[in-house]
């Protein structure tokens, strides 16, 4: 089975950033923000496909996002991860007793 191959031309911005074409970006249902991997195959060209993201990279990406926000240091995380941990002991731990 044949496999088809279109070409399209990108642009490759003074900052090194590649405008992919609307047209690409489009049928790849690519979005703003969206990762993509890049191959060079035998530095001739680049094969591009969309990088799907699993349930747990999401959750990572909104932790950081939020963290950024909030201006959490890696220590107000670390203190708060404690107090989650103490909190989940005394909630599984305490019953018992």
């Amino acid at each position: 089975m044949a496999q088809k191959m279109e070409r399209e031309i990108a642009v490759l911005s003074s900052r090194g950033q590649l405008t992919l074409p609307a047209s690409l970006r489009k049928r790849l249902k690519l979005k703003r923000g969206d990762k993509v991997n890049v191959y060079d195959v035998n530095d001739q060209f680049l094969l591009i496909e969309k990088v799907e993201e699993t349930p747990l990279e999401a959750i990572l990406e909104r932790f950081q996002q939020t963290a950024k926000r909030k201006k959490l240091t890696p220590e107000d995380l670390a203190d708060a991860l404690r107090d989650v941990r103490k909190g989940l002991y005394k909630e599984i731990y305490a019953k018992g007793a």
